[in-house]
C-alpha cells in the first residue's frame, strides 16, 4: 500500500475514540502484513506517548543525540498526550520484542525514532491530555518530522448528546460532581439538565480544543469530520484517501451493543435516556447559549467535510 499522508485522530471524550482505537490497530495489522511481509519478524503496534515530568526539553535532547544514543526505556506514562501507530523497520529494540504490540515512550524518545526513521508510522491519535498538559510542541515537531502530509479526521456528537454520554458515566463510577444530588445508580431529567447547563458538563470544550491545537482559522487546517453514528463512513473515507481501498473488516463494525469481537468497554448502560425535547424553552434556549462556541464548530466541522454518509 502506498501511503499519500497519515491520517490523524483527533480524539474528543465520548465520540468513538476507543472503536477509532481498535478499528486502527487492526488496519495496522493489514497494512504491516501487505507492506512487510518479505521481512522476517517485523514488529507492528501502537505507541502510548506521554511526558515523564522533569524530562529534558527537545532542543537540548536533540542537540545531544547526534553524539550520543537515547536510552528506550519501556515505562507506562501517567497520562498519553498522543498516540502513534507504527511498524518497525529495523533495529526493534528489545522491549519491542518483549512487550507485543502495546509500548510506551516518552516524546523525546519518539521523536528521536521518528527522527532516525527507525519507524513507519501508519496513523495516529491527539488525545485530550494534549491540551490538559499543553504539549502541544509534541504535535508540532511530530508534524514537522513526519515524512508525509498529516491529515486529521475526528467524529463528533452535538454538545447535548455529549454531555448526556458525560453524565451517564459519571453517574456510572459515583464521580463527584458538583451538579449531582441524587445517588450514583438513580437518575432524573431534572439533574441532567442542572449538569448541561453548568460548567461540569465541559461547556465550549471542543472549541478550546481545536483552538489550542490549530489556532483561530480552522478552515486552513484540513479536517475530516462526520457524526458518531457514520464513524464507519469516516474510516473508511479517510484511509482510503490515504492508502487507497481499504474496507473496514464486516467484524468490526460499530453496533448499539459495542464492537463485535471485543469486549464493551467504556460503554454506560443507559437506561434513561433524554432528549433536547425534554428541555423547556428557557431550558433549550439557556443550553444553546451555554454551549453556543461548541455547536458554531460542529456545524463548520460538518459543513465543510467531504466525508460521505448515509
Amino acid at each position: 500500500m502506498l501511503s499519500l499522508e497519515i491520517p490523524t485522530f483527533l480524539h474528543i471524550p465520548k465520540c468513538a475514540g476507543i472503536y477509532v482505537k481498535r478499528v486502527t490497530l487492526s488496519l495496522l495489522r493489514n497494512y504491516a502484513w501487505h507492506t512487510y511481509k518479505r521481512i522476517p519478524k517485523y514488529i507492528c503496534g501502537y505507541i502510548e506517548i506521554g511526558e515523564v515530568y522533569g524530562s529534558p526539553k527537545l532542543s537540548e535532547l536533540l542537540a545531544e543525540v547526534d553524539n550520543t544514543a537515547v536510552k528506550f526505556t519501556q515505562f507506562t506514562p501517567s497520562a498519553t498526550d498522543m498516540v502513534a501507530y507504527v511498524v518497525f523497520k529495523s533495529s526493534v529494540p528489545e522491549w519491542a520484542r518483549v512487550h507485543g504490540l502495546q509500548f510506551a515512550l516518552t516524546p523525546e524518545e519518539f521523536l528521536k525514532m521518528l527522527k532516525d526513521g527507525a519507524i513507519d508510522v501508519f496513523a495516529a491519535m491527539v488525545t485530550s491530555e494534549m491540551w490538559e498538559h499543553k504539549s502541544f510542541w509534541l504535535l508540532e515537531e511530530f508534524r514537522k518530522l513526519c515524512p508525509k502530509p498529516v491529515s486529521f479526521f475526528t467524529s463528533l456528537k452535538s454538545p447535548f448528546e455529549r454531555a448526556l454520554s458525560m453524565y451517564y458515566v459519571n453517574k456510572q463510577h459515583g464521580a463527584n460532581i458538583p451538579s449531582f444530588n441524587l445517588p450514583f445508580n438513580e437518575f432524573s431529567k431534572e439533574e441532567f439538565t442542572k449538569f448541561l447547563l453548568s460548567n461540569d458538563s465541559e461547556p465550549g470544550w471542543i472549541s478550546q480544543f481545536l483552538l489550542q491545537l490549530f489556532g483561530d482559522d480552522l478552515s486552513s487546517v484540513d479536517i475530516t469530520a462526520a457524526p458518531i453514528q457514520d464513524v464507519n463512513y469516516l474510516l473508511n473515507s479517510v484511509f482510503s484517501k490515504a492508502y487507497s481501498e481499504v474496507v473496514l473488516p464486516p467484524e468490526l463494525c460499530l453496533t448499539e451493543s459495542g464492537v463485535a469481537g471485543f469486549p464493551r468497554s467504556n460503554v454506560t448502560d443507559k437506561k434513561h435516556v433524554f432528549s433536547q425535547s425534554d428541555l423547556s424553552e428557557k431550558e433549550l434556549s439557556d443550553y444553546q447559549n451555554l454551549h453556543s462556541p461548541d455547536i458554531a464548530v460542529i456545524d463548520f466541522l460538518l459543513g465543510a467535510s467531504c466525508c460521505p454518509t448515509k
